[in-house]
């Protein structure tokens, strides 16, 4: 997703979600069709089956697909929409500031950085924290985190991993015109 940007959010995401489900439902379609030519041909009634009166030769009925691929759409239909909403996390407030996160631990000194003002507006927190903590041997940590009150707002109603998301941001920043 890094190298793409346009797919990271939005209606291109979705739309590529979809068109592999199409794609797979294809596939799947081709492997029945290859089992169904590959089947061995029903046996043939023998003349010793055959009724001796003369009755209207029986005709053989096709198979009727058309209520299958009724009951398989409906499902499909009904399972993106419930998939959506199962994947809609609920708003969560911040208790206290990440202002107030602690500029010591244990012996680490830490000291808060800011993000510039396009990168801070890309990531699109409601508060973070970005700070550098030096120990006493003058090993460095960095510390990120952003929080976000819900993911939904911005992500295109589904949550995302962070390492996805970030890289796209990132990506997005670093060549703006390959943006949506």
């Amino acid at each position: 997703m890094g190298l793409y940007p346009a797919l990271q959010e939005g209606f291109w995401h979705s739309f590529t979600g979809w068109l592999i489900f199409v794609f797979c439902f294809a596939i799947l379609a081709g492997i029945n069709w290859i089992l169904d030519y590959l089947r061995p041909p029903a046996a043939s009634p023998t003349t010793d089956d055959v009724p001796t009166t003369e009755a209207e030769p029986a005709r053989e009925t096709p198979t009727s697909f058309t209520p299958y691929l009724v009951a398989a759409l409906a499902i499909v239909m009904l399972c993106g929409p419930v998939a959506l909403r199962i994947s809609q996390a609920p708003p969560v407030q911040l208790l206290q500031s990440l202002d107030n996160f602690p500029m010591q631990l244990d012996s680490f000194k830490g000291q808060r950085t800011f993000l510039d003002q396009a990168m801070a507006e890309a990531v699109g927190a409601d508060d973070y924290l970005d700070a550098n903590f030096i120990g006493p041997d003058h090993t460095t940590v960095s510390l990120w985190i952003a929080f976000f009150q819900s993911q939904n707002k911005k992500r295109g109603g589904t949550i995302h991993s962070p390492i996805i998301c970030l890289a796209g941001q990132v990506g997005k920043l670093l060549n703006p015109r390959s943006s949506t």
